[in-house]
């Protein structure tokens, strides 16, 4: 089953989606360093702009609060993208003519 999902084109492009997301992530942060170079960011920026993002899908991060009690929220997933791939994936196991999902492009 592996190699029937790794040479399936759509899941070819679920990698060349995942190459588009690395490119988008490192230009939004050179945008924010080259108006960064211009003008004098506010340390809260400055400090979002500076974060490292977790990578995990089960991480909570500190979210909107009242200032006095910290909110911790779950990173945001897009678990229908998640839960679309998975679900296909196990009906490949039960039949062999299961399509994997188009690239969401």
């Amino acid at each position: 089953m592996c190699d029937v999902v790794t040479a399936d084109p759509s899941f070819q492009a679920l990698f060349d989606e995942l190459s588009a997301a690395w490119a988008r992530v490192r230009s939004v942060r050179a945008a924010i360093a080259a108006v960064s170079d211009i003008v004098l960011l506010p340390s809260p920026l400055l400090a979002r702009y500076q974060a490292e993002e977790p990578l995990g899908t089960d991480v909570c991060v500190p979210g909107p609060s009242d200032g006095q009690v910290p909110n911790l929220v779950p990173v945001a997933v897009d678990w229908a993208l998640v839960n679309e791939w998975r679900d296909a994936a196990s009906r490949l196991q039960d039949s062999a003519d299961a399509e994997l999902p188009a690239a969401r492009r």
